[in-house]
């Protein structure tokens, strides 16, 4: 039995080690960097969203979506550059909207500063009546264009442009290629850029991945440290299917997936993401041929933990955002829930 004094001496220690404890794990808490924002490129031309998709932006908690407001490329009668796909809906959900123009590097091929200025104030005046028509005010605008040494010139004076014209804050797509050779292909006068962690290698009839391949990767990620721009980062979460005759590719089918070949009695698999046609058919708009092969390309759960690990040991600093393409239920029922929280807990 232990005396009264004994008791005591051990129940002040007991506090002292308790109060010793709670305190390492508060500056520990406090030390540590915050998560990056979990948010979704929305890329439809119609805006809506079901039960899937709202499930995952509350789950997630997500205060954020950059949705894509219209293309820019070169009409094919009038030759200039035109606004198309342009998005539609009646209402966005109760969240910060930050708009995405994707802009064909195309639009920018010999363009002159007077067509680049004309170019400018339409596409402000068309992101301003979205704007009006969906009663928001966006803090951000965000351009996506994957330039080339030859266009650097003149999309780079556009977005001086439009920053010059609306004041905005704006952001603008990054490459890998972009950040590995930022003397080539110059650095985007933007007050940040977003980095692409995807489309890394050219779509083929082989075994290996267009989406996510870490060997490509590993060539990329050592030139992330040194890149002048902040950047958040956007990761992958869309499937494809590759159409494939004769070993060359004939179509890239967006947004099908194993799911859509397995049980089609047209289709026989022959590995984990490859089909055979056995039967002629129809299927989401395109012929297949007997003998037609169908190879899938998805990004796995480890993929995605992978890509994280590899990002958080090579960026500069932390991303204030994670941002995933796309927002659609094909794509988000791949995965739980929670995952996208998951991976930016992963990033701190």
């Amino acid at each position: 039995m232990m005396s009264k004094e004994q008791r005591n001496y051990w129940k002040c220690l007991l506090r002292r080690v308790a109060i010793a404890l709670f305190t390492a794990t508060l500056l520990a808490s406090c030390n540590r960097e915050p998560r990056p924002e979990v948010s979704f490129y929305y890329w439809k031309s119609r805006f809506t969203l079901g039960k899937t998709e709202r499930k995952v932006l509350e789950a997630n908690n997500v205060q954020k979506l950059y949705v894509r407001y219209f293309d820019i490329d070169i009409h094919p009668y009038i030759g200039s550059a035109t606004p198309i796909a342009i998005i539609k809906g009646d209402s966005l959900p109760q969240c910060s909207i930050f708009p995405v123009v994707f802009i064909k590097n195309r639009v920018f091929d010999n363009a002159s500063n007077q067509e680049v200025d004309t170019l400018c104030r339409k596409v402000a005046q068309l992101v301003a009546d979205i704007n009006q028509n969906f009663g928001i005010k966006p803090t951000e605008m965000q351009f996506d264009c994957d330039w080339t040494v030859k266009t650097k010139n003149a999309y780079f004076y556009f977005l001086k442009k439009y920053r010059a014209l609306t004041g905005q804050t704006l952001s603008a797509t990054i490459r890998l290629h972009q950040v590995k050779y930022p003397n080539r292909t110059g650095v985007p006068p933007v007050n940040k850029g977003v980095l692409m962690y995807y489309n890394m290698g050219r779509i083929s009839s082989d075994g290996r991945c267009s989406i996510y391949d870490r060997n490509v990767a590993q060539k990329y990620t050592g030139s992330l440290g040194s890149y002048p721009l902040p950047l958040d980062v956007a990761l992958p979460i869309f499937t494809w299917g590759i159409q494939i005759r004769q070993n060359m590719v004939v179509h890239l089918l967006n947004k099908m997936n194993e799911g859509h070949f397995a049980n089609d009695p047209h289709f026989k698999k022959m590995d984990d993401y490859r089909y055979r046609v056995v039967a002629p058919c129809f299927k989401g708009g395109y012929y297949f041929k007997r003998g037609d092969e169908v190879k899938i390309e998805s990004i796995s759960r480890s993929n995605l933990r992978q890509m994280v690990k590899e990002i958080a040991q090579s960026l500069k600093g932390h991303p204030q955002n994670l941002i995933f393409y796309d927002l659609d239920s094909v794509n988000i029922k791949q995965y739980e829930v929670e995952i996208y929280q998951k991976l930016a807990n992963r990033m701190r």
